[in-house]
């Protein structure tokens, strides 16, 4: 929290990352009142990525030096999805996704020396809150 503190008062945005050791839903309230009393102004929660928690827990310090870990695929990412704040939240407007059109690329293939431009086209993109607006006026288009 001392170094949440630190770069809080020194102007910079802090968003909390609470991964992966966490515990239920108290300890991540918690650890979002702290960061965010400290000056946190972002807060995300997330499990553990490519691995079983729950098999973590139960296996003793033989097992985990000769990677005795099961892999799991993919990455359940949010705990408590409602705790997170400014980071990557879909911006809800009368309840439904607030869409932009945005210039993004249609274009697979990169190497083919084409103009930018004929790469593009506009998107449909759903607008989410990470905090940026919070940093400096740019115009980021579909990322707050």
């Amino acid at each position: 929290m001392e170094t949440i503190n630190k770069l809080a008062t020194n102007d910079i945005f802090v968003r909390t990352m609470a991964m992966p050791f966490i515990g239920d839903r108290k300890e991540v309230e918690d650890i979002k009142i702290q960061s965010f009393s400290n000056g946190a102004r972002g807060f995300k929660n997330k499990k553990l990525n490519y691995f079983d928690w729950n098999q973590l827990q139960s296996l003793n310090y033989s097992d985990l030096i000769n990677d005795k870990v099961s892999r799991v695929k993919g990455r359940p990412d949010n705990m408590f999805e409602d705790l997170n704040e400014k980071s990557g939240e879909t911006l809800l407007f009368k309840g439904k996704p607030k869409i932009v059109n945005v210039r993004f690329p249609h274009v697979r293939k990169w190497s083919t020396p084409t103009i930018l431009n004929e790469k593009l086209s506009l998107q449909d993109q759903k607008i989410i809150d990470c905090g940026y607006s919070q940093l400096n006026n740019v115009d980021w288009e579909y990322i707050m």
